[in-house]
């Protein structure tokens, strides 16, 4: 059974939370499995690509921050979203 996406979104959210805790205490492995996590949950939630991209370039996986920043940017082209990390 699939959740509401309102549930998901929820989920997502509470992920991406999490994500940003590891962040802040440089465990930054975690944040990226937090942020996947958030992403796979609800797939138009910038915020979870961009902080993630930031955690990867903290990993120097510079190729994989980059493709998170164009996620980020095609998601963003014509919408009228305001993102918060």
């Amino acid at each position: 059974m699939r959740l509401p996406a309102a549930d998901r979104r929820a989920m997502a959210d509470s992920k991406r939370s999490s994500g940003n805790d590891h962040f802040r205490a440089g465990a930054y492995a975690d944040a990226v499995e937090e942020y996947t996590l958030a992403v796979s949950l609800d797939p138009a939630a910038v915020p979870a690509y961009t902080n993630r991209a930031a955690a990867y370039l903290k990993l120097k996986e510079w190729q994989a921050a980059v493709t998170d920043c164009d996620l980020a940017l095609i998601l963003l082209q014509g919408s009228q979203v305001t993102v918060t990390s």
